[in-house]
């Protein structure tokens, strides 16, 4: 039986900046990982960066001087999703309210809500 879930991305390599770690993801993404991303990274020298190793066919680093692991999935969540699914309860009027305003405008509720708050952020500077 196999456990392993497909992935959506991969470490592929890793090059250490002068204070960023650069992370090749497969497919074709690099990311740019600030040194303060953890603490341990944070007060790393350069030759403790150095002795890195990547995990599991992709899925983490590990930097062996310093103790310390950093996942694909943590990655992803901390630097290539803009957003985050949450679930929230809503009066139903209010819900049916949103999206009768959405379908008049000829967007979806996501989109309307996304607009709302540009806005509020534009009027409060």
């Amino acid at each position: 039986m196999n456990t392993l879930k497909k992935r959506e991305y991969i470490i592929k390599d890793v090059a250490i900046g002068k204070n960023k770690l650069f992370i090749e993801l497969y497919p074709k993404k690099i990311i740019e990982v600030p040194f303060n991303y953890t603490p341990k990274l944070k007060n790393a020298t350069k030759k403790e960066l150095e002795n890195y190793k990547i995990i599991g066919g992709g899925i983490g680093i590990h930097f062996k001087d310093l103790d310390e692991d950093i996942s694909v999935d943590g990655l992803i969540r901390d630097f290539i999703r803009k957003y985050k699914k949450i679930t929230i309860s809503l009066p139903n009027d209010l819900v049916e309210k949103i999206d009768e305003i959405a379908i008049n405008r000829h967007i979806n509720r996501s989109t309307l809500i996304q607009e709302a708050l540009k806005n509020l952020k534009d009027i409060n500077g």
